[in-house]
């Protein structure tokens, strides 16, 4: 399903979900081989943390850390993530 904008909406969606918990920091982790991924991430306005950590569990995988502050709500309407 890549490439449909179906990671885009499901973002839309999520996004306009946590804006009404006044949430103003997501942070995720993803592999550090999911280059794709991490593109998609830097689109939205994710900014890659100067971390990695890694998995000590049977994949043994490496994960680089992003975040995204996103502005506060304000009376006159939702904010918009950085581009």
């Amino acid at each position: 399903m890549r490439g449909r904008g179906l990671g885009a909406r499901l973002y839309a969606a999520t996004l306009e979900e946590i804006r009404r918990h006044d949430v103003t920091t997501i942070r995720l982790w993803t592999d550090t081989r999911f280059a794709s991924g991490h593109r998609f991430y830097e689109r939205l306005g994710f900014r890659r943390m100067p971390v990695l950590r890694c998995l000590a569990d049977a994949t043994d995988a490496w994960e680089f850390g992003y975040r995204l502050d996103l502005a506060p709500v304000s009376s006159s309407g939702p904010a918009m993530a950085p581009s």
